[in-house]
This record gives structure tokens, C-alpha cells and sequence, in this order.
């Protein structure tokens, strides 16, 4: 029981000075610093859980994740890109920095398989997967 109570504190002090934003998928949480985050929308929080699970996700499964069927190409990729700068703006209030200093959260590449599909992937030095 002791040793139990002490893995616990070890794993609640860890969590708390933890300078990423921790994603548990199972409970769709999000923790940055001991604190639970309630900032985003269902489409930001079902878009990080989905980068958090599979790793990485192409631009246009980002856009069948925030469009309707029925949206044109240019509504998709306009819907795709506001999800992603209010996203962007929003942890940039989470983890308190100045606007004008521009972190990337997201990393951008090629798709390994076609080179041709742009992929997103979040960027490990500011978020922690559980």
C-alpha cells in the first residue's frame, strides 16, 4: 500500500511539472501542468486525439474529419484551415507565449508511400501521449 501511495506522487509530481500537454486518449483529457484543459472545441479535441492515435494524419483526412460530404474542395481546405489556426492560437494561450513567437506544433512532410500527400504529425516536444 505504501509503495502503491508513493507511485502515485512520483506519477502526480511528474504530471505537474511536465512542460508538454499531456493527451490521455482513453478519457479524451487534456493536462497541462497538473491542470485539466476545457479550451477546445469537439473538432480541435477529436483532431488531437486522432494525431495522439494514429501518429499521423494527411490534410485530407483532416478535412472529411471537420467538412460535410457535400462541401466543396475549397470549403473543405477553408474549414481545415481555420480549425487548424484556432487551434494554434488557442495553445499558444495554454502554454502562455507571446503570439509573435512562432512555435510549430505541427509538423508538416510528405506521406512516405506518395509523396504527394501532405501528412501533419504532432510535434513530440510539446505534447505527451498516454
Amino acid at each position: 500500500l505504501i509503495l502503491f501511495i508513493a507511485l502515485v506522487l512520483v506519477l502526480v509530481t511528474q504530471l505537474r511539472s511536465e512542460g508538454r500537454l499531456v493527451i490521455r486518449t482513453k478519457q479524451a483529457l487534456f493536462i497541462y501542468k497538473g491542470k485539466r484543459i476545457k479550451v477546445f472545441s469537439e473538432q480541435e479535441r477529436d483532431l488531437l486525439i486522432a494525431l495522439a492515435l494514429e501518429g499521423k494524419m494527411s490534410l485530407s483526412a483532416i478535412e472529411e474529419l471537420v467538412s460535410d460530404p457535400n462541401d466543396s474542395l475549397a470549403a473543405r481546405a477553408k474549414k481545415r484551415e481555420r480549425l487548424s489556426k484556432g487551434l494554434h492560437d488557442k495553445l499558444i494561450t495554454v502554454f502562455n507565449e507571446t503570439p509573435s513567437y512562432r512555435t510549430e506544433y505541427f509538423l508538416f512532410d510528405a506521406d512516405t508511400e506518395d509523396r504527394r500527400i501532405r501528412v501533419v504529425a504532432l510535434n513530440l516536444q510539446h505534447f505527451k501521449v498516454l
